[in-house]
């Protein structure tokens, strides 16, 4: 077994279960970062100005039909969209896997609009971009990573 392994990953959107109909889901969070350099310093090191850069998630549909398609256009093509599973981890120390249920939420967006796209298979795929404008990371224990950029809110608040 790996030392980390996540399982029963499901993505709702709009509420709706799309097991089975989503290939992947991608969230990138990264800080802006300022170059600090001063008379001593051989170089010069980056480090975090408290803002995070524009986040983007992208999700790659196997396959989308006409209701997907009215889901990610209407309110504007703005979605809240959640990522779930379980993380099953090894303690090295121990040799026990522990269980943890987590999971994500984003709403932002929609940059890409989707359209019919058949392929020999009889699919539709489609990959659906998300400006994303509020973010929340949660596990059994709570709150990992709440960013509200409509709000100002940051926790925990030492990222800010």
């Amino acid at each position: 077994m790996a030392a980390v392994n996540w399982r029963r990953n499901r993505v709702l959107i709009g509420g709706t279960d799309y097991v089975g109909r989503l290939e992947s889901g991608e969230l990138e969070i990264k800080r802006e970062m300022v170059e600090l350099k001063g008379m001593g310093m051989p170089g010069t090191a980056k480090v975090p100005n408290g803002n995070f850069e524009a986040v983007t998630s992208k999700l790659k549909f196997n396959n989308i039909a006409p209701s997907d398609w009215r889901k990610v256009i209407n309110n504007d093509g703005y979605i809240d969209v959640v990522f779930a599973g379980e993380c099953q981890a090894l303690d090295s120390k121990s040799g026990l896997t522990f269980d943890n249920v987590a999971n994500t939420t984003i709403r932002g967006w929609s940059e890409t609009i989707p359209g019919q796209n058949p392929n020999d298979e009889g699919k539709s795929e489609f990959e659906l971009t998300i400006n994303v404008q509020f973010i929340e990371m949660k596990d059994s224990g709570g709150t990992v990573l709440l960013i509200d950029l409509a709000n100002g809110l940051v926790e925990p608040k030492e990222l800010a």
